[in-house]
């Protein structure tokens, strides 16, 4: 997250994984509380970062399968406490 955009998190739990669309790597999927910097992209590597909800990001394309999983089926499924 320092890396890519300028973001120090602190994990809270590991909510899910999965692979990518091509099956090389395994996504994993954090809960984390930001806790400094200012979201910012390195344009050498990142074009573009938002912030947005799950009903924003069912809304976006392109998207992989993977993604759009996490959204529908598994984030509805975690505990409210555990956000």
């Amino acid at each position: 997250m320092r890396e890519e955009l300028a973001l120090e998190v602190a994990p809270v739990a590991k909510i899910w994984e999965c692979p990518t669309d091509d099956g090389r790597y395994r996504l994993h999927w954090w809960h984390a509380n930001v806790v400094g910097g200012e979201l910012q992209v390195d344009g050498s590597e990142v074009v573009e970062a938002l912030w947005v909800t799950p009903d924003e990001f069912a809304r976006m394309r392109p998207t992989f399968d993977g993604d759009r999983e996490f959204f529908e089926r598994i984030l509805p499924s975690v505990p409210t406490e555990a956000l």
